[in-house]
């Protein structure tokens, strides 16, 4: 296929994943199939009432700001239908990396400044993600860059998230793009564009800290573009990267060391006892459901992960599938890995906790697949074993696309919680808003 035709596919690919973020913020909400509101996201102050609990939060923080009130919630009306020990501190416990970004959108947009962001970040995602399957596949074909096209712009948490006025679509789209560079500049041994990384990278962080669950990922995959280079060198790049991440960071560790006494507080994030005790779905999240629900639900929303696991195998020995599969497994398992620890430790668990696997799902099925593809092609004829797997592949594809399309167009419209195909024992569906 020419690439200027491929381009063009992608393009058209990316522009359908933009109208689909449009359209989940347009949605009204519903309730046991009442439509309760002729308004939705791109009218916030109408629709405010419908908001979730964090995104009233957000918008809350942005109207303090406005007001000269600092990064905090005391004063604002809001804080009285929270819980004080959670929400009620002199600075608020994320750090203010996406509510910034809202401050600024909102400042140059007015209210649609919030789904804006949101639009903002899937363009920033998209893009980040198609130059790492540059950077990553090779070659990057045209059944890569097709497959990894259109997870782009529909892979389900991704298009959950971006429907919300949320922290989670910020931090896919940075910590994507740090990626993205960092990569680009150890395959050119530039050390400002991975200087550039590690700014991007220290403001993901600063949007929340699970950011810098990413890091390992980043160094193994760079060993992956350049894997004979010295110690030395990996040292250089990697110091770069976290330096100027951290000098990035850095003072808001300070400003809250200062204000709160800690600059990494133990209860920052963590449910309230109270909080827990009062509200049936935090007590589900925390109580309830257990930290190996990360297991059980990410195969049954990202449906191309199993897939991609067993393409894998089989194509383990073509090109460099198996050091880069490896790489971005270590990346999924870091960041799951790492919630069900804080899981255990008492955090809630929530799939779009998870979010930051997103760009490793989607790169893992268009690498494992392309590259099986590849070598079927070489053989001379189809095996019921090969036969097996191509199903095997297009039905997860399938599936993931019809979870993204039905989470961001139909269940957002009624649920604030991700629910997959098969739907989530224990929870009632209909009324988790």
């Amino acid at each position: 296929m020419a690439p200027s035709l491929l381009w063009t596919i992608v393009a058209l690919i990316f522009v359908l994943g933009l109208i689909g973020r449009i359209a989940t913020l347009d949605l009204p909400r519903i309730s046991k199939g009442n439509q309760l509101t002729t308004s939705s996201r791109w009218h916030p102050t109408e629709f405010h009432m419908y908001l979730e609990q964090d995104e009233k939060i957000y918008v809350a923080l942005v109207e303090q700001l406005n007001a000269g009130k600092g990064y905090t919630l005391q004063g604002h009306p809001l804080l009285r239908e929270l819980i004080g020990e959670q929400y009620g501190y002199d600075l608020f416990f994320h750090p203010p990396g996406a509510v910034a970004l809202f401050w600024v959108f909102e400042h140059l947009f007015g209210e649609r400044g919030f789904p804006l962001v949101q639009v903002f970040s899937y363009v920033v995602f998209f893009w980040s993600l198609m130059w790492l399957g540059l950077l990553l596949i090779r070659p990057f074909d045209a059944v890569a860059a097709i497959c990894l096209a259109v997870l782009g712009s529909i892979t389900p948490i991704m298009a959950f998230v971006m429907g919300r006025f949320w922290l989670d679509g910020p931090i896919i789209a940075f910590s994507t793009l740090a990626a993205a560079m960092f990569l680009a500049g150890v395959a050119r041994n530039r050390l400002w564009m991975i200087g550039a990384s590690g700014a991007f990278l220290g403001y993901a962080v600063l949007i929340k800290l699970t950011s810098v669950l990413t890091v390992p990922a980043f160094l193994v995959l760079a060993w992956t573009l350049r894997p004979r280079e010295t110690v030395r060198q990996y040292a250089i790049w990697a110091s770069v990267l976290l330096g100027v991440a951290v000098l990035v960071h850095l003072p808001w560790e300070l400003w809250q060391w200062h204000l709160i006494g800690s600059p990494f507080p133990t209860w920052a994030g963590k449910p309230a006892t109270r909080l827990v005790d009062s509200n049936q779905f935090v007590y589900f999240q925390t109580v309830v459901r257990g930290p190996w629900a990360y297991v059980q639900l990410l195969p049954q929303v990202i449906w191309t992960f199993i897939p991609s696991c067993v393409l894998g195998v089989y194509a383990r020995r073509v090109r460099d599938v198996a050091r880069v599969g490896a790489a971005l497994m270590i990346w999924i398992l870091a960041v799951v890995a790492a919630h069900m620890i804080l899981g255990a430790m008492g955090y809630s668990k929530i799939v779009r906790y998870i979010v930051l696997v997103t760009p490793a799902t989607c790169l893992l099925f268009a690498l494992t697949f392309s590259a099986a593809v590849g070598e079927l092609r070489r053989r001379s004829r189809l095996t019921v074993g090969a036969g097996v797997l191509v199903v095997l592949s297009v039905t997860g594809l399938g599936l993931e696309i019809a979870q993204g399309l039905k989470t961001s167009l139909h269940d957002n419209a009624r649920s604030d919680m991700l629910v997959p195909l098969p739907g989530m024992p224990g929870v009632d569906y209909w009324e988790t808003w």
